[in-house]
């Protein structure tokens, strides 16, 4: 098998060391601060019996990088 002709492979999270794996990774940077906010409100929500809702976040920016 080879890279990326045969297979490819992507990750979340871009991690700060990611410029010096190789072969570069494909990566995708996730709302960190974002998702812990809408948890914690979410939460907050349960306690006071509010209805459950459903939240879907977006990724905030994306860092791509050919295998």
């Amino acid at each position: 098998m080879r890279g990326p002709e045969d297979a490819a492979l992507a990750m979340f999270d871009d991690m700060p060391f990611g410029d010096v794996i190789q072969p570069r990774l494909a990566a995708v940077a996730q709302p960190e601060y974002d998702i812990g906010h809408q948890g914690v409100e979410l939460l907050i929500g349960r306690i006071t019996d509010k209805d459950p809702v459903h939240l879907q976040l977006d990724a905030s920016s994306a860092a791509f990088r050919r295998c």
